[in-house]
């Protein structure tokens, strides 16, 4: 425990919200880089990524304080590897592109959506296992 003089500088110190953010943006880039895997930012940015890609993309649909969403995002991650030259993942926080969620009729997390050449070409929403997730992405590249 910190003498009270100190607790006030503490907080900062050991949690800051903007920090967190910037820490994860981070790593998520350092993934990206090795995957494909992108964290969708705002309206255009989804835009630019997902609807003008010239390759497939898996939409991960997700919320930050989903459970399921918090287990199918290492199992969409760990199959994009196989496919990481020709699909790309975008990933999008509901709660921070709620238009964009509105649009593609997001009603609960976890939704994936397949898309090629910006058309959605299927979907599936809750938590699925690897073997389905490979086929799928098998599918989309077929």
């Amino acid at each position: 425990m910190l003498p009270k003089t100190f607790a006030r500088f503490a907080r900062p110190l050991f949690y800051s919200p903007r920090l967190c953010q910037v820490l994860s943006n981070r790593c998520l880039s350092e993934i990206s880089s090795e995957c494909g895997i992108t964290q969708i930012q705002d309206e255009q940015d989804f835009k630019k990524r997902v609807l003008n890609s010239t390759k497939p993309v898996l939409v991960d649909f997700y919320a930050t304080w989903c459970g399921p969403c918090k287990l199918l995002g290492p199992r969409l991650e760990d199959a994009m590897k196989n496919y990481m030259d020709s699909v790309l993942m975008a990933k999008v926080d509901v709660d921070k592109l709620d238009g964009v969620a509105e649009t593609y009729k997001i009603n609960v997390v976890p939704t994936v959506i397949l898309m090629k050449n910006g058309k959605e070409i299927d979907r599936f929403s809750g938590l699925k296992e690897k073997e389905y997730i490979d086929k799928i992405l098998h599918s989309l590249t077929a």
